[in-house]
């Protein structure tokens, strides 16, 4: 009962411009953990949430790539596979993208986390 108010962890296989990636959805406790790293607050000392540091969050889900250890070392000088990568590597590696690309992605996990993304279970 209530089954649907809780976040199904299913990873999720999504394609841009022919490239395939895989993301696991977020859960609320993920980003509640992450509440330090993308609060902000303005000059009045009032809470905002920086959405930009967000972003940077949410894309630590993404399981899968398409580019690998070869591509990775040529874009970012470190040679490793994306799942090797730690955070700032990861998303040094994504804000190096075209922008078209990298705004593709974070609309398409957008829509995943809000549950607008049909998961397939194998």
């Amino acid at each position: 009962m209530y089954e649907e108010d809780f976040v199904d962890e299913t990873t999720v296989e999504f394609e841009i411009e022919k490239r395939k990636f895989k993301y696991k959805p977020v859960t609320a406790g993920e980003e509640n953990s992450w509440l330090n790293e993308y609060i902000a607050y303005d000059e009045d000392g009032l809470s905002y949430q920086d959405l930009d540091k967000l972003t940077q969050c949410k894309v630590r889900n993404l399981i899968e790539v398409p580019y690998d250890k070869e591509v990775i070392k040529k874009i970012i000088g470190v040679e490793k596979e994306w799942s090797q990568l730690n955070k700032d590597q990861r998303w040094l590696l994504l804000g190096k993208l075209k922008p078209i690309i990298l705004t593709k992605i974070i609309l398409k996990i957008k829509e995943i986390d809000k549950g607008l993304v049909e998961i397939k279970k194998n």
